[in-house]
């Protein structure tokens, strides 16, 4: 087990150890607490990571050791986080029912889902936007949804929708952003994935059929199978570098399940991340001291790109804690998450040339002569490489 170096630090990692070595854990949870740490920054760090209701639960069985007004601050940040939270399932609910209506094919996945599912209680779990799959022939229909929702498109604002979807020259993940005033809830609807497969329909069919149901709030919503649920967040994960312990949180919870690990790993191996799988089952087990069978282990220590990636990350996350520095997009999504050496390298070649968003910020022109962002690109690296 890694170790942070600060104590603010090693104390919010030790709420992550908790799940699968809760003895340990609790004895080094208390141990900090009584060396009096700065817990303004064991707060600052729990919050940027989102498990801030894991350091309120830690709280409640140390109380003798810690100042009372910081229990009073994170009992209340978590009562308003709850409330948060309740607002965004309702806002959830009615978007379904929308979708529903109009007969579009989508999945709630991550935030309020995992939550449920992984925590048992959507209080334990914070979440920020409400994330949406799409079926690959749906995804114009659910933009137009959200529009007569008040929702407005946050990204490629200048850009047709069904010219993104139908194959854009611009460097896009398939996930459309959005944004309402009026109740400030962002919504992400996504109709691909990243990396080197591309039967992305074909994928979200596989995911459509094999769809479950949970029960939010007392209404039932789709959702995806337990193990499409963990191979999308071990891709997720893996593609940001594990940055957030919320989301070593929510995987170390699913695999502590009952794990088909066979499924997920072909399943993995199927869609080209069975490298991001190993890698983000890696992360876990060394952040979280969950569990692996052995079988899983030998499989992480034949892929070097998976084993020497998670001690990379692991030793990363030691030297800073906040994560800032393993959120390492698009190097992971190159190296991680295709199957083959060949697809990585294609996958960097497409990174390189292929225009970004940013150039379309730079300078916006017609749909007619797209094709020339392949020289705006250049040249807008070039002038920014000027004045610097």
């Amino acid at each position: 087990m890694l170790t942070p170096t600060t104590p603010e630090a090693e104390f919010v990692f030790s709420l992550v150890r908790h799940i699968g070595n809760p003895d340990q854990a609790e004895t080094r949870i208390r141990e900090i607490a009584h060396t009096n740490p700065e817990w303004s920054k064991v707060l600052s760090l729990a919050a940027d990571h989102g498990i801030v209701p894991l350091l309120n639960e830690a709280l409640s069985e140390i109380e003798d050791a810690v100042p009372q007004e910081f229990v009073q601050t994170v009992q209340s940040r978590c009562r308003s986080q709850a409330i948060e939270n309740i607002r965004y399932i309702e806002r959830l609910h009615d978007l379904n029912e929308s979708f529903r209506e109009n007969q579009i094919r989508v999945i709630p996945y991550k935030g309020p889902v995992v939550a449920d599912i992984a925590y048992g209680s959507v209080s334990r779990r914070w979440f920020s936007d409400l994330d949406f799959l799409v079926v690959e022939e749906d995804p114009v229909d659910a933009h137009e949804v959200l529009r007569q929702q008040g929702y407005n498109q946050t990204d490629f604002t200048g850009v047709s929708p069904s010219k993104l979807v139908e194959g854009s020259i611009f460097q896009w993940e398939g996930e459309f952003h959005f944004f309402s005033e009026e109740d400030e809830i962002p919504i992400d609807l996504r109709h691909r994935f990243v990396g080197e497969y591309r039967e992305a329909e074909r994928l979200f069919l596989e995911l459509w059929e094999r769809r479950t149901s949970v029960t939010l709030a007392g209404e039932p919503i789709p959702a995806l199978s337990p193990e499409d649920r963990v191979v999308l967040l071990l891709a997720h994960g893996t593609k940001h570098g594990w940055c957030r312990l919320s989301w070593v949180c929510d995987i170390a919870l699913l695999l502590q399940e009952h794990t088909a690990w066979n499924e997920i790993l072909d399943r993995a191996a199927q869609y080209g991340w069975k490298t991001a799988a190993l890698l983000g089952i890696s992360v876990a087990a060394e952040l979280a001291e969950i569990d692996v069978p052995s079988r899983v282990r030998q499989q992480i220590s034949a892929d070097p790109r998976a084993n020497i990636g998670s001690s990379i990350l692991c030793a990363l996350f030691l030297s800073d804690p906040t994560g800032d520095r393993l959120d390492l997009d698009p190097l992971t999504i190159i190296v991680f998450l295709n199957n083959t050496p060949l697809d990585s390298i294609r996958e960097a070649v497409n990174k390189i040339v292929s225009p970004w968003p940013v150039d379309h910020r730079w300078v916006s022109l017609p749909p007619k002569l797209y094709p020339l962002y392949y020289f705006v690109r250049p040249l807008r690296l070039l002038v920014e490489w000027i004045k610097k």
